[in-house]
């Protein structure tokens, strides 16, 4: 039988199994692809909070541990609204990978 025949010859059952497998790979690979975009999310804001809570001096002959022009005020919100967003951004990496876990584990802990 060549492979036109086969696939002819497929019962209802092998050609629903084809195509599941083909849709879940899909929707596997976009569920991680939501973990993966919250976690640089993450890790940008990780970054920024660094950044921001870098005080050392510019210079070793300075002792001034910020520039003339900070503004405490911008300081103190920027840092609250990037914790802001890392609480948000960690609850909805927690539900994408409980999502994930739901409904794209089998029984042994396997994709």
């Amino acid at each position: 039988m060549n492979k036109f025949e086969t696939q002819l010859a497929q019962s209802n059952k092998q050609i629903k199994a084809g195509r599941a497998k083909t849709l879940s790979q899909k929707v596997i690979f976009a569920q991680e692809e939501i973990i993966r975009s919250f976690e640089n999310q993450k890790r940008e804001l990780n970054e920024q909070l660094d950044l921001l809570t870098d005080l050392a001096p510019d210079n070793s002959l300075s002792l001034s541990v910020t520039k003339g022009d900070f503004n405490a005020t911008e300081w103190t919100e920027k840092i609250h609204q990037i914790k802001m967003e890392q609480e948000t951004l960690s609850i909805n990496l927690r539900v994408a990978k409980d999502t994930y876990d739901e409904w794209f584990k089998d029984e042994e802990g396997d994709k």
